[in-house]
């Protein structure tokens, strides 16, 4: 009862600190998870350390008898400091407890960079399946760089066809109803043809304006998804990599704006994403490289019009001396 006692205490801290739902949910996890191994009442530095050690070694594992990654190792560490500075620390000073940990992912531990595709090659891959429903989640998937959660909230209200710019051009977009970080509609232009007869098609207009967008099986869905790439570009993809490929095109196609870019994907404008994309991209080099060449082309005008400037003083130094010279005569 004590852990129960203890969790639903620093749950009302956590949402003073007005954080969502889905982070909150994810700090229970890693609450049960280690009160699992160690008493969060009464541990002890050397009880923590014994934990981690386990955890570090792998002795400690998923459920599944799987090793936990680097990141949520890192996750459970940072959740340890931070409840601790709460509970033991009046949430100013992390306590002895706790103060010694390094909440950093090991060097050999770090995920590997996901595999990426092109707006091309994820063409070939969606033309690998029979039914339109799902070369068209395909293609949308990587359109809008929505998590798995996100695409299969949407309704089949939530696919619309709107005015995207001032002049009144329209393109398709989309709505996530549910998200970890934020709801959001955005417009979705790479594969506007596709869409359209997906729209005009016998799927989707048997759904009612209500029904999921995409009734279809994830795990059926992950398993041809990764066949179907497999045997069109020899990549086995899966969502993560197409929301990866997503943002690496868009980071490029937005010319580096870390504020569209965090809108469209649903990131805080503080996220490290934001500028790992934008540097992989080469977005920011292409725009200073416009800077540079502004700013020279700038310094040349400026140049050539002080050159025109003194042409132009000159020909009326020239102009005056030929009058003398006249009258003179």
């Amino acid at each position: 009862m004590k852990q129960v006692a203890s969790w639903k205490e620093y749950e009302n801290h956590l949402l003073n600190q007005q954080l969502t739902q889905q982070r909150i949910k994810k700090l229970k996890v890693m609450f049960t998870l280690t009160s699992k191994y160690i008493n969060l009442e009464t541990a002890k530095r050397e009880q923590i350390e014994n934990f981690l050690n386990n955890l570090n070694r792998n002795i400690i594992k998923k459920n599944d008898g799987s090793n936990f990654s680097g990141s949520t190792k890192a996750d459970i560490k940072k959740f340890l400091k931070q409840y601790f500075k709460h509970t033991r620390g009046e949430d100013e000073n992390y306590p002895k407890e706790v103060s010694w940990i390094k909440a950093t992912i090991g060097k050999d531990e770090k995920p590997k960079e996901k595999p990426t595709t092109s707006q091309d090659d994820i063409m070939k891959v969606a033309a690998q399946f029979d039914k339109l429903e799902y070369r068209i989640l395909t293609l949308m998937f990587f359109d809008s760089g929505f998590r798995k959660s996100e695409m299969f909230s949407a309704l089949k209200k939530d696919l619309t066809w709107d005015v995207f710019d001032e002049d009144g051009n329209k393109c398709f977009w989309i709505k996530c109803n549910e998200s970890k970080t934020e709801p959001r509609t955005i417009p979705i232009q790479l594969f506007t043809e596709d869409i359209k007869a997906f729209v005009n098609g016998v799927y989707y207009k048997s759904l009612n304006n209500d029904n999921k967008l995409f009734n279809v099986n994830y795990g059926s869905y992950l398993k041809m998804l990764g066949n179907a790439s497999s045997k069109a570009i020899s990549i086995k993809l899966n969502i993560q990599c197409l929301r990866h490929s997503s943002a690496t095109l868009y980071a490029q196609l937005l010319h580096g704006d870390l504020i569209a870019l965090a809108n469209r994907y649903g990131w805080s404008y503080s996220a490290k994403e934001l500028k790992t994309y934008v540097r992989r991209s080469k977005s920011a080099h292409l725009i200073g490289a416009k800077k540079v060449f502004s700013s020279e082309l700038l310094k040349l005008k400026e140049e050539n019009q002080k050159q025109q400037e003194r042409m132009d003083k000159l020909e009326k130094a020239i102009a005056v001396l030929t009058t003398m010279v006249t009258k003179k005569n």
